[in-house]
């Protein structure tokens, strides 16, 4: 006999949700990631009955995705600002401001958001829309100041820009979107707790984001290093905290990534510790690891979400498209079993 696996079927309402609006059409820039969207929702939520929730943060993913690429690919600085002045509002009066290519972003946005929102209050009885709201408008200064140091061809501090790309690898919106369509049951102030990004999900983020940019590749580093010369080179991409650590110590690029390498062996020690410690529902704590976890998958051979490897494409046919055949019991397993019974 085979076992189809449960994720594979669950993906379908995303991939029509995903097609019915029609953004791939709109925005041909934009990446289209939709298997890999629904890989990282495995990985963060990989419970059978939490297909509902998987739905939605595949959604997410892709809106996430899909503003990222206008951010770092598309959109000038002056109609970054806008959007993200637009997204702080959050009104879809708002959308008249922007360019036409925004405004179809922006709107799905709003409506994606909203109608998650008015589910959970339907059956909830639960107001998320302010939540959820914070998280977006975060994540989307976030991006802005990633943008401005790119206008102003500016290197942060390593402080500074960790103060920032926590917040900007997007990892507390998953989580935010994730913890609502978990059903988990959280008193008022421990829900107000999580509104201010505790411990837990700044440890999550922060190893997903070094695990990321441990795989930027050397031609995308804004400064490369001659001895303790750094030569600023064509072209300027968003810094890295690979860059930064260069920028900042005269390192060489071989110390800088093995400073990173140790600095997510620290924060998972202190993660594992706020986890023993937090006082938040032991869901909430064990899908922030679950994200880290998934930052090693994903980046594991290579940037399996923008450029997927053939390693991670194997892993995302294994899991998704291939059956799973139960392997025969030895006769000593059946003994067993016969005995149990």
């Amino acid at each position: 006999m085979r076992m189809w696996n449960f994720s594979h079927q669950s993906s379908y309402p995303s991939c029509r949700w995903w097609t019915d609006l029609g953004l791939k059409e709109k925005l041909s820039f934009a990446r289209e990631r939709l298997m890999e969207n629904y890989f990282c929702s495995i990985g963060i939520a990989p419970d059978p009955h939490f297909s509902r929730c998987r739905e939605k943060l595949t959604q997410v993913c892709c809106l996430i995705s899909t503003i990222d690429d206008i951010y770092d690919e598309y959109g000038t600085f002056e109609e970054l600002h806008m959007f993200t002045t637009a997204v702080e509002r959050w009104e879809v009066t708002a959308a008249y401001d922007l360019p036409q290519y925004m405004q179809s972003c922006y709107l799905v946005l709003l409506n994606t958001v909203e109608q998650m929102c008015h589910e959970l209050q339907r059956e909830k009885g639960f107001g998320a829309l302010p939540f959820l709201k914070k998280a977006w408008a975060d994540l989307c200064r976030a991006f802005l100041m990633e943008a401005k140091w790119c206008q102003e061809k500016c290197m942060p501090t390593f402080e500074d820009y960790m103060g920032n790309a926590w917040m900007s690898v997007s990892v507390h919106v998953m989580l935010a979107h994730a913890v609502l369509f978990m059903d988990v049951d959280m008193t008022e102030k421990e829900f107000e707790h999580l509104r201010q990004y505790p411990p837990v999900i700044r440890y999550s983020a922060t190893i997903f984001r070094l695990l990321n940019d441990l795989v930027v590749p050397s031609f995308h580093i804004p400064y490369a290093c001659q001895g303790i010369q750094f030569v600023e080179r064509e072209g300027w991409d968003t810094p890295s905290a690979i860059a930064c650590y260069m920028n900042e110590n005269s390192a060489t690029e071989e110390a800088a990534r093995r400073h990173i390498k140790g600095l997510i062996n620290e924060t998972w020690s202190a993660m594992s510790q706020e986890i023993t410690a937090s006082s938040l529902p032991v869901r909430i704590t064990a899908t922030a690891a679950n994200v880290a976890r998934l930052g090693h998958c994903l980046y594991q051979h290579g940037d399996g979400h923008s450029k997927p490897g053939k390693e991670f494409k194997y892993r995302v046919r294994s899991l998704l498209m291939e059956p799973i055949i139960p392997a025969k019991r030895s006769a000593a397993a059946e003994h067993i079993l016969l005995r149990a019974e």
